[in-house]
Formats: C-alpha cells, structure tokens, sequence
C-alpha cells in the first residue's frame, strides 16, 4: 500500500511539474541542477525541446571526499553530454563555475553550432532553475532515506543473528568458508566476507589446496582457514567476529582445531 501511494505521489508531482513549466518561447534548453551530502549526489536535467518540456532525467552520483562542487559538476556535464545526440542551444545552470568558457567551447563542437550556458538572474528563468534543484534536493532525500532504512535493516539483521548464536558481540564481520573438488583433484577453498550483513567482495578470497593429498574435506578445511588467518595477520587486519563453516562436525571442529592452534 505505501508504494501504491509513492507511485502515485510521484506521478502527480511528474504532472505538477509540467503544468508549472511554461517557457513561452520556442527554444532547445536544457536545465542542470545537482544536490549533494558528503559523498552522494543527485544530478537533474529537465530538457526543453522547441519550447516544451519532454523529459526529465535524474542521477545518482558517487563523490570522493575530496571533490568540491565545482568538480562534481564539471564531472557529470562533461560525461553527461559525450553521450547525448540531441543537444540543446542553451543550457541554464544555478551558478557559474571554473571552465565554463570550456565547456561552453565543447558542447558548441559537438552540436556544431552555438551553445550558451547560462545563470539565469531575475525573472522566469530563476524559477526554472530553482524548480530543478528543488527536484534534485527531493530526489536526494528520497535516497538517503532509503539507504538510512536499508542500513537500519542490516543492522536489526545482525542484532538477530547474534541473539539466535547467543554471542556475547554483534557479527559484524563474518568469514563464510567453502570447500569445492571434482573427485581427488582440483579442489579449492573460498571465503565470502560480510560487512554490517552486506557482502564485501573486495575481501573475498580463493584458495587452491596445496597440503592435503585426496579426498580429506576436514584437513582442506583446516588449510584454508589456517592460510587466511595467517594472511589476516600478516597483512595486519582485524579478523572477522565471526567464522562459518560449511560441512558437518568435523569440518567445524578442523577449523576450530586451527583457530586454537
């Protein structure tokens, strides 16, 4: 029922949106706005073709710590019009910026005609810009609620599962161990690593066992987890609050044989 009622909220603000926009003039223009909070972002173009408004596109950027504004947008503009056959006369931003006269110069070579970019001062043009950067904050907003409740969900997540272990410390880091071989031969190890519930694939690791001659699950068992722990410190990272393994007693109690060790 709630996402019945955002849809319809959302379509009647898309109409609402269009009913405001009158531009009165037979112009290409293209309106640019971006709202930002630390490392996210959110990019809005409203495109006026011959004076109508047909389409509204909207981004989600990622931004480093270290980008201001101004290179956010530089950023996106650049990429943004490299990929667009339809490019408008002028395009309406809410201020000026570092390398405009460049930007200017790179769409103007691309239409092969004139482009102005513009910060519109008084009048309607203002609230045009005014009107895609309200878009923008909503949008943003919208996001960031989003993540906040994802965020809180993973959490509850963990909070369960350490309430079902009966763990003295929430799992926030897991290292989920998995032995595979075809027969006596090929046979490997893999961790998947868990963050606050969320994969983490950046620590994810492969091993191909090399100590244990045939078919012994518990002593492969007990070489990958020993490998991993000893790459853990020797690389000087935290290990994981919590370690799982997949088999039956006797892998659990090979891994916890090399723990204790």
């Amino acid at each position: 029922d709630a996402k019945e009622a955002r849809d319809q909220i959302e379509a009647l603000k898309a109409v609402m949106i269009i009913q405001h926009v009158d531009v009165g003039e037979m112009v290409d223009r293209d309106i640019i706005s971006i709202a930002r909070e630390k490392r996210d972002a959110v990019a809005v173009v409203m495109q006026i073709r011959q004076g109508a408004l047909i389409g509204r596109q909207e981004f989600h950027l990622v931004a480093d710590k270290e980008e201001d504004d101004d290179e956010i947008f530089r950023a996106f503009f650049t990429q943004y019009y490299n990929h667009q056959p339809n490019l408008p006369g002028e395009v309406f931003v809410p201020k000026e910026t570092s390398e405009m006269e460049l930007l200017e110069a790179m769409l103007t070579s691309l239409r092969g005609s004139r482009v102005r970019i513009v910060t519109p001062q008084i009048g309607e043009k203002v609230r045009m810009v005014e009107l895609a950067a309200a878009n923008a904050r909503h949008l943003l907003d919208e996001l960031l609620i989003q993540k906040r409740v994802h965020n809180e969900r993973t959490s509850k997540m963990v909070t369960a599962l350490k309430e079902q272990l009966k763990l003295s410390g929430s799992p926030r880091t897991m290292g989920c161990f998995d032995l595979s071989n075809t027969g006596e031969t090929d046979a490997v190890g893999s961790c998947v690593y868990f963050d606050n519930g969320q994969p983490k694939k950046s620590e994810y690791r492969h091993f191909k066992i090399k100590g244990v001659v045939g078919q012994d699950d518990f002593s492969m068992m007990r070489e990958v987890v020993g490998r991993y722990f000893h790459r853990i410190n020797e690389e000087k990272k935290n290990p994981p609050d919590l370690v799982v393994v997949d088999g039956g007693k006797g892998q659990l109690s090979s891994a916890q044989a090399e723990l204790n060790s």
